[in-house]
């Protein structure tokens, strides 16, 4: 599992590798209000592959809590970023 991981970092660490992330977490209803089981598995399975690459895990909270609250507010008439 160690090497998948390793691997899959390596794939999702370069600029096109996060773009690419982004859209599978968007694909998977990560940043969505969930509203039907079928979303809601969707977003398991996303919660899965953060798993999988070592990011959403226990150790990982304060640096997820920390990065959320490091981005700028931009309100609705400046979304831009």
């Amino acid at each position: 599992m160690d090497r998948n991981r390793d691997i899959g970092r390596k794939v999702y660490s370069s600029i096109e590798g996060r773009a690419l992330l982004m859209d599978l977490l968007n694909d998977l209803k990560f940043f969505d209000r969930l509203e039907t089981e079928t979303d809601m598995a969707l977003h398991n399975q996303a919660i899965d592959l953060l798993n999988k690459l070592g990011i959403w895990r226990e150790h990982n909270i304060a640096r997820i809590v920390n990065a959320l609250m490091d981005m700028p507010y931009m309100n609705e008439e400046n979304t831009d970023g």
